[in-house]
């Protein structure tokens, strides 16, 4: 019984860390192919080399018209090559092993990412069918809300009146109560390092990286999710890794051109006391630029054919 156990753990095991276990039996392999190259040659060259160079002298030293002169020559360095060939042998089958373990690893990381890529593209698929659904039945303004997380409520604010004395004040305003963000919509404001407290330097921050990330998008072709992250200083996230933009003029994969869809939300406070303002950013996304490229390089080869 148990046994079976340990059998079903291990069938598990290696089921699902192919990948590693593949990439540490090429390392393993691989070093061991070197090591033991190392040795055959410390071992068996040398003997090889003097062989071998007994061998050629004799021939040599035969008389320049004798017809077997030719044949001996062919049988002493076809021997070498054979003796050599036969010492290396081990060094390399293990050599091949190893390629072979690390192919392995790649052709199943493949896969991995396609399945994952494949299941990013029907997230998104989905939820943008609930957006247009949502719009649909609530209105637009209120979808929006929904979409960022936000709510209208009275909250309390502190100015300075006229006197220059301060006073609270309520007032209506879009709060989002929980600004954790998702893998598509962030939240630019406090604890940010690209945050200004000035709101006109923070709209001209976005405004300048959206313009950036643009350029980059028609300079190569390209752009992740997690490249824009990095430029308004968010943290890189797994569906940034194949999501993204593509640029094509002739065949647009989607709008040919990045959009931070912003809208100015107040956020809580760290203390916990009173509300900031911040910017809830809402990125246009093409799609899974990773399985859009395959599929696209798919075409050029059935094309090719």
């Amino acid at each position: 019984m148990n046994k079976m156990r340990l059998g079903k753990v291990i069938k598990k095991l290696v089921k699902h860390r192919k990948a590693e276990i593949c990439m540490a039996a090429g390392t393993i392999l691989g070093v061991a192919s070197f090591v033991s190259a190392c040795v055959q040659a410390g071992k068996g060259l040398n003997d090889i080399s003097k062989d071998h160079a007994e061998r050629i002298a004799k021939v040599r030293a035969m008389d320049k018209d004798d017809p077997e002169r030719g044949k001996e020559t062919l049988k002493c360095y076809g021997k070498t090559l054979y003796r050599s060939a036969r010492l290396m042998a081990g060094p390399l089958a293990l050599f091949v092993a190893s390629q072979v373990s690390f192919y392995a690893a790649y052709n199943n990381l493949n896969i991995t990412n396609a399945g994952l890529a494949a299941g990013l593209a029907g997230l998104k698929k989905e939820y943008e069918a609930y957006q247009e659904r949502t719009e649909k039945i609530v209105g637009k303004e209120v979808a929006e809300k929904i979409r960022y997380g936000a709510e209208t409520k009275e909250i309390e604010k502190t100015v300075v009146d006229e006197n220059g004395e301060e006073k609270v004040i309520t007032e209506i305003a879009d709060v989002v109560e929980n600004p954790d963000g998702s893998d598509f919509v962030k939240y630019f404001a406090k604890g940010n390092p690209n945050w200004d407290n000035s709101p006109d330097m923070n709209r001209f921050f976005l405004d300048c990286q959206q313009n950036l990330a643009n350029d980059m998008l028609r300079t190569n072709g390209e752009l992740t999710l997690n490249e824009v992250y990095e430029m308004l200083g968010f943290e890189r996230t797994e569906a940034g890794m194949v999501m993204g933009w593509l640029f094509d003029k002739y065949h647009p994969f989607g709008e040919n051109k990045v959009e931070f869809r912003k809208k100015r939300v107040h956020i809580p406070n760290e203390n916990g006391k009173g509300y900031s303002i911040g910017y809830a950013i809402d990125f246009n996304i093409d799609g899974n630029i990773y399985e859009e490229k395959i599929r696209r390089r798919g075409l050029k080869t059935f094309r090719k054919r």
